[in-house]
């Protein structure tokens, strides 16, 4: 049966025996708000990233402080994001995203965990964006912690493949693939048009699976709806286009279906939490009278 998430702890309040899977996006809830156990005493796999998109950059001497920030906090969490950061991608899908220029990156070859950042811009995104991975699972292995990374676009190509070999490279894709623990899979639509363009979890856990053959676990995060950013307007608050949404994830092989604290995101309650057991033993029951 999928196990179920947290994505963002904003209150203890969150803390439910049906959620084993808790992922901090700050440094300050994952040292204040985590927790080892339920209260039946099932443990809790805690998930570290430490989202800024505000500053994030490809300078050396940032990168080198993310690294040693994963180190800092690594006894708090079992998993370590990818840079602590959700949504990085290649040098030019970065820049797409978050607007973070690749000239940032440029400059000579260092080493971090024995894996070689190679001089950019000579070596090409591929490369630099290999590296980074691969020193970052050698961090996660020389603390004895696992590997995730969080990312999927909100797209403009249609086709899964095209999709994450765009944002990761083929070499990074595989690398992904073959060595981390974790990815977390997700696909918003528009407000209010999930019946029309959906929301993937089929097709891009599927491309996952049956495609790459990734044996790791899939965190499926379920879609809220943010209308906190003037540049977004997607998700939803429909319960029954969310229940379709869990249904497809664990229909389809999510090991975990995570939901954000809030149904809407402007209002920054834990509404969601609730939402999200209701819909579990829902699909339970479905699964149960088949």
């Amino acid at each position: 049966m999928v196990a179920l998430g947290n994505f963002q702890i904003w209150s203890k309040s969150q803390h439910r025996d049906e959620i084993i899977y808790d992922t901090f996006t700050d440094t300050d809830s994952l040292t204040k708000r985590s927790r080892t156990k339920t209260s039946s005493g099932r443990k809790v796999y805690k998930i570290y990233e430490s989202f800024n998109r505000k500053i994030f950059t490809w300078k050396k001497e940032y990168i080198k402080d993310i690294f040693h920030k994963g180190e800092t906090n690594a006894k708090y969490a079992d998993y370590l994001v990818f840079l602590l950061q959700e949504e990085i991608y290649t040098l030019t899908e970065t820049q797409r995203l978050w607007g973070v220029s690749p000239s940032t990156a440029n400059g000579n070859a260092y080493t971090i965990e024995g894996v070689v950042i190679p001089k950019m811009p000579d070596a090409g995104e591929e490369a630099y964006l290999l590296a980074l991975l691969k020193a970052w699972h050698a961090l996660c292995n020389r603390l004895g912690k696992k590997s995730a990374i969080i990312g999927c676009p909100a797209g403009y190509e249609t086709d899964p493949k095209s999709i994450f070999e765009k944002i990761y490279t083929i070499g990074g894709l595989n690398y992904i693939k073959d060595k981390y623990d974790m990815v977390y899979i997700y696909k918003y639509p528009p407000t209010g048009k999930a019946n029309t363009y959906g929301y993937r979890a089929k097709e891009f856990i599927g491309y996952w699976r049956n495609t790459l053959s990734y044996n790791g676990k899939i965190n499926y995060l379920l879609s809220t709806y943010f209308g906190t950013y003037k540049s977004e307007d997607v998700g939803s608050y429909g319960y029954d286009s969310v229940f379709q949404d869990f249904k497809n994830a664990a229909d389809n092989g999510a090991d975990i279906i995570s939901a954000y604290p809030s149904v809407n995101m402007l209002n920054e309650d834990t509404l969601a939490i609730d939402r999200l057991i209701k819909i579990s033993k829902k699909y339970q029951q479905q699964v149960v009278n088949k």
